[in-house]
């Protein structure tokens, strides 16, 4: 048992189709970050739930791999997987688990697949807090990016607040400027197919809220506007 300060690390979230065990997610933390020192992070079955390493506080999330920090407070240092790993028993602050800081919610790249397009970055907390039909994400837009593919759902509503920033958002054939304070709101079905652009020098920064149903599904519309070839990233 060690206690711990705070730390900030490079992270990959166990995922049944592209990190389905904890060797696969290591070797992309040292193919991309390099000479790195990783370890897991298990639940308390000792189940791995994180590959991690310790990188700076101004690391930036890419790809697959995503920003996040531990808590301050008591681990367990065990073996896992074949691996050095640590067990959170005791937070330095008593917390439940739906209630959670932006900080300790792992901030990476918003893609369809890997090596796909870049849609900047997203923090899923409403699925890190916990939540089961409704998801709620902070999204950050980079300028030259847009938010998503241009889509719509055809049962779940959504919802997007604007916190930071300016862009244009793209609904049907119509482009409206927006900015912080602003509140789209999307009903299921074919109309207000949608998507966020940055088209400004800072992050646009979005709150994004919407169902989580199984029996959902999306539709792809032609996009009105698309990254210029060769920026796609």
């Amino acid at each position: 048992m060690a206690h711990k300060d705070a730390r900030t690390v490079a992270s990959i979230e166990r995922h049944r189709r592209w990190f389905p065990d904890a060797i696969g997610a290591v070797g992309e933390l040292i193919r991309v970050l390099g000479d790195v020192d990783p370890f897991l992070v298990v639940d308390e079955r000792g189940d791995w739930r994180l590959a991690c390493a310790g990188v700076d506080d101004d690391f930036e999330p890419v790809r697959w791999i995503e920003r996040r920090e531990l808590p301050a407070g008591d681990w367990e240092e065990l073996e896992a997987e074949g691996m050095r790993a640590e067990r959170l028993v005791a937070r330095d602050e008593p917390r439940p688990a739906w209630l959670v800081a932006m900080a300790e919610v792992g901030a990476g790249e918003n893609e369809d697949e890997p090596g796909g397009e870049s849609f900047g970055t997203t923090s899923l907390v409403g699925r890190t807090a916990g939540m089961r039909r409704i998801g709620v994400n902070v999204d950050v837009v980079h300028p030259g990016q847009r938010s998503c593919r241009y889509h719509w759902h055809r049962l779940e509503e959504e919802g997007f607040l604007v916190l930071e920033g300016s862009g244009w958002l793209d609904v049907g054939e119509t482009r409206y400027r927006v900015r912080a304070g602003d509140f789209f709101a999307k009903i299921e079905g074919p109309q207000r197919p949608h998507q966020f652009v940055n088209d400004g020098d800072t992050d646009l920064r979005i709150v994004s809220i919407g169902e989580r149903r199984p029996d959902d599904e999306v539709q792809y519309p032609q996009a009105p506007w698309t990254p210029p070839p060769g920026e796609l990233r």
